[in-house]
């Protein structure tokens, strides 16, 4: 989009406006009159540049609060849930990322952070930047361990190495082993090239996900479209690691 495709849209008008009142920001060559094809270049650079800036920002792990009971059930990028351990002390749905847990109790509030490959990192951070203070937690930053959770996702619980076993549960594994870390690496490209787009074809969203699948590291996987979705309009995916599927859904 440039000024030239919508000559009425205010955004593009302003963005006009400020880039004619302001040639000190471009190069030298930039400078007044500015010609509409350089105007027009010129636009089009800062909307491609928010683009990418969009893009990117879909990348980082994304956070979200969940209070006290909520955290039972959670399914933070659209996965579906797997009963199987993968390997031992690995999360069995490592796509779904992990869960910052305020206090040393099991369904304490938590942060969920998404794609988490370096959870005790990831929970540090959100006690540095203060965000449990949110839920009512203050004092200084307590030692974390991460801990396998009922529902296979990883739990960083405030407390030393033995807090895990007072928990009655398993301590994770703080790296990923070789297929979890692929499986997160294919959420994330899921997530990025059909999950985040407004609307993707039931047949393209199964191409796509054929495609990466293909460009991953995982053996023995498979695309499922179910009979009832297929003539649905837009779709979207799911991964279940228990099956080694990822399944197309209707948005």
């Amino acid at each position: 989009m440039t000024l030239h495709d919508s000559p009425d849209d205010p955004r593009l008008v302003a963005l006009a406006s400020w880039l004619r009142a302001h040639p000190e920001e471009w190069s030298h060559s930039d400078v007044e009159p500015m010609s509409d094809e350089r105007m027009a270049t010129l636009i089009g650079d800062v909307i491609a540049r928010i683009a990418a800036d969009e893009l990117a920002a879909r990348r980082r792990r994304r956070r979200r609060m969940l209070l006290g009971g909520a955290c039972a059930a959670i399914a933070i990028s659209g996965g579906v849930a797997a009963a199987s351990v993968l390997l031992p002390r690995q999360p069995t749905v490592p796509h779904e990322g992990a869960l910052c847990r305020a206090e040393a109790e099991a369904g304490s509030s938590a942060i969920a952070v998404d794609l988490g490959r370096e959870s005790i990192e990831e929970c540090r951070a959100l006690w540095e930047e203060g965000r449990f203070e949110e839920l009512g937690v203050t004092g200084p930053i307590p030692p974390l361990a991460a801990c396998l959770g009922p529902g296979g996702v990883i739990e960083v619980f405030p407390g030393d190495d033995s807090v895990c076993t007072e928990l009655g549960l398993d301590a994770a594994g703080l790296v990923l082993s070789a297929e979890n870390a692929a499986i997160v690496d294919l959420q994330e490209r899921l997530i990025d090239e059909v999950n985040s787009k407004e609307c993707v074809t039931v047949e393209d969203a199964a191409t796509l996900a054929q495609d990466l699948l293909n460009a991953s590291s995982l053996v023995g996987w498979t695309v499922e479209t179910p009979a009832d979705v297929v003539a649905g309009t837009c779709g979207t995916t799911a991964i279940d690691p228990s099956r080694r599927v990822i399944i197309i859904v209707n948005l």
